[in-house]
C-alpha cells in the first residue's frame, strides 16, 4: 500500500483523481478474516501465506457491481486494472458482474492467477508430476469456462490487442503462462 501511495504523491496531476481504500473487491460486499484461513476464492492464499495468526484482522470486502455504479454516476471512462492473485475468477464468472461492466463500457486490464483460488495441498514426495498434471487440466478447464462467461459480454484481447477468438486459444495461452489480457466491455 505504502508503493502505490507514494506513486501517487510523485504524480501531481493523479493526487486529486486517485482515491484509495484499504479493502478488498469480491462480487459480494462482506467482512472476512485476513488470515491463513480467509476464503481462497476472495483472498488467495498467496495473499495470506505470510499472515501470522496473531497478525489475523477483519477487512471490508466491496461488491464491485456497487462500486462500478458510484464510478459510473461520474460519466468518466471506466478503466479496471484487476491483479488480484486469484480472485478474479470469481469476479469474471459473475454474470451480474459482467453484465454491469457491459452497460458501463469499462475496460478491463486483467492479469489471471490460474489454481490461486485453490488451498494449495501438501506434495507428497513424488507425486509432485501428478499434482502438478492434474491441477494444469483443472486449469485449463477453468479457462475455457472463463471465456465462455467472459466473452458473451466483453471483446478479450491480448496485450498487443489481438483479439483472441475462441475459447481453446484463450486456455492454451494461460496454460502456457500467457495470463494478461484486455476485456473491452
Amino acid at each position: 500500500m505504502f508503493f502505490v501511495v507514494k506513486n501517487i504523491e510523485l504524480n501531481n496531476e493523479l493526487c486529486s483523481k486517485v482515491e484509495i481504500f484499504n479493502c478488498g473487491i469480491s462480487n459480494e460486499e462482506k467482512e472476512l478474516e485476513f488470515s491463513k484461513d480467509s476464503d481462497r476464492s476472495v483472498l488467495s492464499e498467496i495473499v495470506t501465506a505470510d499472515v501470522q495468526e496473531s497478525r489475523a484482522h477483519r477487512i471490508r470486502i466491496l461488491d464491485l457491481r456497487s462500486e462500478l455504479e458510484i464510478a459510473s454516476s461520474l460519466n468518466k471512462k471506466i478503466v479496471i486494472k484487476m491483479d488480484i492473485e486469484g480472485a478474479e475468477w470469481r469476479i469474471i464468472n459473475d454474470q451480474k458482474i459482467l453484465q454491469s461492466m457491459k452497460d458501463d463500457k469499462v475496460t478491463m486490464l486483467l492479469a489471471l492467477h490460474p489454481g490461486f483460488y485453490r488451498k494449495q495441498r501438501a506434495k507428497l514426495f513424488g507425486f509432485r508430476a501428478i499434482f502438478m498434471t492434474i491441477r494444469r487440466i483443472q486449469n485449463f478447464f477453468d479457462s475455457l469456462r472463463t471465456f465462455d462467461s467472459v466473452s458473451k459480454f466483453a471483446e478479450i484481447q491480448r496485450t498487443n490487442l489481438n483479439p483472441v477468438p475462441n475459447r481453446y486459444r484463450f486456455a492454451v495461452l494461460v496454460l502456457g503462462g500467457y495470463l494478461e489480457f484486455i476485456l473491452e466491455f
